[in-house]
């Protein structure tokens, strides 16, 4: 039986089409799915997560991240990197969205097995994240170099991408210490119950109990906080 997905995306990736493009192709395997189309309308980041988990959650034990050129850590750094020292930002986080929907699938709310995390990489972003292939100075091994990190995905992806480094070589990670799954738009839209599957896995794995968000810190408070 196919595991039901919850979609977390930007509003850009949406209007470009991605959406519906995976939406299509995981009704065309009658594996479920839903996303968010409102505003959940609550200063509370418990509630949200609350209503995230039990209204458009529920019953779908895999979220779909769409990582797009949009997804990056809003930090003070890339802030006045772009727009300089002076100018004024916003007092909330611009990525409050995505961060409290994939805080709701790290989440063991209430009792709730958290959920797996499959990271879609969108064409755009692909460059600047797959860096093609290195040696470890360390220890020798050949390893594909992944450019999760504030500059192209959020906190709460990466931190539980990069999550339990190598035992054999603590500069870098492998499979088994990564709990998100990571793939191309192409690569999903090909197979996705292989990735979904693979996700769900990770949820059900011990490695599940490394996963982490309430102590991941961000530079601009949340539109709920």
């Amino acid at each position: 039986m196919a595991h039901g997905c919850f979609i977390s995306y930007k509003k850009e990736d949406k209007n470009r089409g991605y959406l519906r493009r995976i939406v299509n192709r995981l009704n065309e395997l009658k594996i479920p799915c839903s996303y968010l189309d409102r505003t959940i309308d609550s200063d509370n980041i418990d509630t949200v997560i609350s209503v995230l988990r039990q209204e458009y959650m529920n019953n779908k034990p895999v979220t779909l991240f769409l990582i797009g050129a949009n997804s990056y850590e809003d930090t003070k750094e890339r802030w006045n990197r772009t727009y300089g020292y002076y100018r004024l930002h916003d007092e909330y986080n611009e990525q409050s969205f995505i961060i409290r929907e994939l805080r709701a699938t790290l989440s063991d709310y209430d009792g709730n097995p958290r959920h797996g995390v499959v990271g879609i990489v969108l064409p755009e972003i692909e460059n600047a994240i797959y860096g093609g292939q290195t040696r470890c100075y360390h220890c020798g091994q050949v390893f594909d170099v992944v450019n999760v990190d504030d500059n192209t995905v959020i906190r709460e992806f990466w931190e539980n991408y990069y999550l339990l480094p190598d035992e054999r070589c603590s500069n870098h990670y492998s499979e088994e210490g990564r709990y998100c799954i990571l793939c191309r738009l192409n690569e999903f839209l090909q197979n996705p119950n292989r990735y979904i599957d693979r996700a769900y896995e990770k949820s059900k794995s011990d490695l599940a109990e490394h996963v982490h968000y309430k102590d991941i810190k961000h530079d601009y408070k949340l539109r709920d906080e």
